[in-house]
């Protein structure tokens, strides 16, 4: 057929993520997006800097939500 032939190799079995891997990425996603965005934010273009950045961001804010919801929830049993 021609026309429909490209020049990019076929990723293999081994390479080509299932539909789980790729759903399981999801929330990986979600949990990563607070320091993905503010590294974007700060501008950070090296990968060890943009991971500093996701670590602590990451690391603060996921802390705070959990702390919020355990005083919520703790505040309405107690």
């Amino acid at each position: 057929m021609a026309g429909t032939s490209t020049n990019a190799p076929m990723p293999s079995a081994e390479e080509a993520p299932t539909r789980c891997q790729a759903l399981a990425r999801i929330p990986l996603r979600i949990f990563r997006a607070p320091g993905t965005l503010a590294a974007n934010r700060l501008g950070a273009k090296l990968e060890d800097d943009r991971m500093m950045i996701r670590t602590l961001i990451d690391m603060l804010f996921w802390n705070i939500v959990f702390v919020i919801g355990a005083a919520i929830i703790f505040t309405r049993i107690g």
